[in-house]
């Protein structure tokens, strides 16, 4: 059966597909020119800095007039403020920061950058985003911290990007999804938090996410959810609560347009009658490998658009006798 979460992610290939050869490019460079650590790539599209320091650092004279993605890597204690950012960098529309131990940046850093869509801070010891760090630009749709070292997301950290489509924090070391730190983006359509350390989803967490469609947070450390959290975000489709250490669900899920719903590898004991069945839209479920005992003989009776239901590999101390109000799903038990 083909991944759901695929439908969201193809937005992401097609953003980085530029991205995926600057490593290759780069080092050689494919125009032969180098400029102190810097070199081009992609007839002067792409501009790579390897190794700078700030206080000598002329990469604001190094970018062209073709120049429309800045790659910096491996560049130890970097400090990216808004005096960074000279007026060549208006040029760019995207922004990479990667592999930079010990990597700080200042709030209001990319203010000046309003042609920004694409920004890619992943693969360093970045730690905390600061209040406004990305105040400013209006028209970033991307924005991926994947692979750092984030414990600390301060309020506002996002304030500002009324555009951002797709955000991307996974592989950090958070453990809280605070209330309100989404609160500014309206238009956000996809939001991965897998592979941190999240043990709370606080009340209004996902306060002001009115258009998002796919929320993933797959491999954390959740033991209870409180499914109010998720009537903030009203058109959500795909949900991801697998690999999690789930053992009490506080109320039922309301969401209408949820069609994609993965629950597998967590602590559930038992489905009632009501958890689930509001979910009239759901297409696909996946409860197995939990420690379920007992399912409600109508815990899917009003899911009528239901084609996949697993549930094997559970504690089932009874066979499982379940009422459907039309054609019975696929079911995998």
């Amino acid at each position: 059966m083909m991944d759901a979460r695929r439908s969201a992610m193809s937005r992401i290939i097609s953003v980085w597909c530029l991205s995926m050869v600057t490593l290759v490019l780069a080092a050689a460079g494919d125009d032969g020119q180098q400029l102190n650590d810097c070199s081009f790539s992609m007839k002067k599209q792409i501009l790579t800095c390897e190794r700078i320091a700030l206080k000598d650092s002329n990469i604001g004279n190094t970018i062209g007039t073709a120049t429309q993605m800045l790659v910096i890597r491996r560049s130890a204690n970097l400090t990216i403020t808004p005096g960074f950012h000279s007026p060549p960098f208006r040029l760019l529309t995207s922004y990479h920061l990667t592999e930079c131990p010990d990597l700080q940046v200042s709030p209001f850093s990319f203010q000046q950058l309003p042609n920004l869509k694409y920004i890619k801070i992943i693969d360093n010891t970045y730690t905390t985003v600061a209040s406004n760090t990305f105040y400013g630009l209006v028209n970033l749709e991307v924005l991926s911290l994947n692979n750092n070292s984030i414990n600390t997301i301060e309020t506002d950290a996002f304030n500002g990007l009324s555009s951002l489509e797709t955000l991307e924090l996974t592989h950090n070391n958070f453990k809280t999804v605070s209330a309100h730190v989404f609160a500014s983006l309206h238009n956000l359509r996809s939001l991965f938090l897998y592979h941190n350390n999240i043990e709370v989803l606080e009340d209004d967490c996902l306060f002001g996410l009115s258009n998002l469609n796919v929320l993933d947070l797959t491999y954390n450390r959740i033991t209870r959810i409180k499914t109010a959290v998720f009537d903030a975000a009203p058109v959500l489709t795909q949900l991801y609560l697998s690999f999690n250490q789930i053992e009490t669900v506080e109320g039922d899920f309301t969401s209408e347009k949820l069609e994609f719903l993965y629950l597998q590898n967590n602590k559930l004991r038992n489905v009632t009658d009501t958890l689930f069945n509001s979910l009239v839209n759901l297409v696909d479920v996946d409860l197995s490998r939990n420690k379920i005992t007992s399912f409600a003989p109508d815990a899917f009776i009003n899911l009528t658009r239901l084609n996949n239901l697993n549930y094997k590999d559970n504690n089932l101390e009874r066979p499982v006798h379940l009422q459907f109000a039309d054609k019975p799903p696929l079911i995998t038990s």
